[in-house]
C-alpha cells in the first residue's frame, strides 16, 4: 500500500485533530518514542501525544529509534513499518530482546494480513492502521491500556453508555439463553454475523477458559456441568449513540497473543493453490470469524487472572479502512 501523507490522513488539518484530543487531557509523565520516515506524519503525531499530555521522542527510523532508546528512559514505543536502514519490525524485534517491559505499538498503512506470519515471530500484537481519517483515538486508548494495564476496554471505548447490562453464565445450557437475550440488542442488518460472534466467544470462555478443554477433541467434551461461582463467565453488553458492544471475559486468563496470531495467520496464510492453510482446522476458526464479523475486536488478556474479548459494532456505517489488530497481554 502506497504510503500516505500527512495531507492525506489529516484532510480537515492537524489542528482539528488536537482541539478532540485535548478535551480530556490530563497530565501523564510517560514518555512516548514515535518512529516514522515521514516528517510531516512523525510532527503531526507529536503533536497529537503532546497535545494528550504525553512527552515525545522522535526518530526517523529505525536506527535512529535505537539510538534514542539506549540513552534515554521510554515507556511506549510506537513505530511505522516501513522506514529506510532499519523497519519497524526489526526495531520491535531488537527492542523486545534488549528492553522486554517496554510495551511496543506498531502503525502501519500496509495490508495487515500480508504481516500475521512477522507478527507473530516478532511477538507483536497491537497494530494500529494509518486510516483516513487518521485513528487518533484508537491511537491514545492503546497508550493508556498498555499504560495503565489493568484497564477495561468497554470503559474506554463506551465513554457514555445509554444502556449496560451483564450476565453470568455458569453451565452450557446458559449460552443459548444468553445468545437469544442479547441478539435482540443487536443492529437488524448484522445480527446474523454477530449472533455467531457472541456465540464463539462465549464458548471459546466456557470451554477454554475455565474448562481447559482441548480443541482438538471437542467429540470427548463434558457438556452437563456447572461451574463453581468464581469461575463464572461474564457477558456484558452496551449501547450508546452510534455503537454496540458485547464483552465475553473468563477468569482463566490461559489465552496469550502467540496463540490468537498462530490461528489468524492460518487463514491468512494460502497454500500454492490459494486456500487458506487452516480452511479444515476444527479450532481456532472462531477467533478468526470474530475479528472478520466484528468492526473491532479487542482481547484484553490478564495472564491467568482474566481474558476480556470485546465486538464492538457500528449501528449505521462503520469507521473505513482496514481493521486494526488489537491484542494487549500483561
Amino acid at each position: 500500500m502506497e504510503s500516505l501523507s500527512a495531507t492525506q490522513l489529516f484532510p480537515h488539518g492537524l489542528r482539528i485533530c488536537a482541539t478532540f484530543v485535548a478535551v480530556d487531557k490530563l497530565p501523564k509523565p510517560y514518555r512516548i518514542l514515535v518512529a516514522d520516515d515521514e516528517p510531516a506524519l512523525l510532527s503531526s503525531i507529536e503533536d497529537i501525544l503532546t497535545d494528550s499530555g504525553y512527552q515525545v521522542l522522535t526518530a526517523r527510523d529505525g536506527l535512529e529509534a535505537l539510538q534514542v532508546l539506549e540513552t534515554q528512559p521510554i515507556d511506549v514505543i510506537l513505530s511505522d513499518i516501513s522506514m529506510p536502514r532499519m523497519d519497524g519490525l526489526e526495531l520491535l524485534r531488537i527492542a523486545r530482546e534488549r528492553w522486554p517491559a517496554i510495551p511496543r505499538i506498531l502503525l502501519t498503512g500496509n495490508m495487515l494480513d500480508d504481516y500475521i506470519g512477522r507478527f507473530l515471530c516478532e511477538k507483536v500484537s497491537c497494530v494500529l492502521v494509518k486510516n483516513v481519517p487518521f485513528p487518533v483515538k484508537e491511537i491514545l486508548n492503546s497508550l493508556d491500556a498498555l499504560l495503565h494495564r489493568d484497564m477495561s476496554w468497554i470503559d474506554q471505548t463506551f465513554r457514555s453508555a445509554s444502556e449496560r447490562g451483564i450476565k453470568r453464565l455458569l453451565q452450557p445450557e446458559d449460552i443459548g439463553i444468553a445468545l437469544d437475550e442479547v441478539a435482540e440488542r443487536l443492529p437488524a442488518h448484522r445480527k446474523k454475523p454477530l449472533r455467531l460472534v457472541l456465540q464463539e466467544l462465549l464458548t471459546n470462555a466456557m470451554f477454554y477458559g475455565a474448562r481447559n478443554e482441548n480443541g482438538a477433541q471437542k467429540e470427548n467434551w463434558e457438556h452437563h456441568f456447572v461451574l463453581p461461582e468464581e469461575q463464572a463467565i461474564e457477558l456484558e453488553w452496551i449501547e450508546d449513540s452510534e455503537k454496540v458492544g458485547i464483552c465475553v471475559r473468563d477468569k482463566g486468563g490461559k489465552l496469550d497473543g502467540d496463540t490468537i496470531l498462530h490461528w489468524l495467520e492460518r487463514q491468512t496464510r494460502k497454500d500454492e493453490l490459494g486456500i487458506p492453510i487452516g480452511a479444515l482446522d476444527i479450532h481456532g476458526r472462531g477467533l478468526f470469524f470474530s475479528r472478520i464479523f466484528s468492526d473491532r475486536l479487542i482481547v484484553n488478556i490478564r495472564k491467568g487472572l482474566q481474558t476480556e474479548v470485546l465486538s464492538v459494532n457500528w449501528k449505521e456505517t462503520p469507521p473505513v479502512g482496514q481493521k486494526p489488530l488489537l491484542i494487549f497481554q500483561t
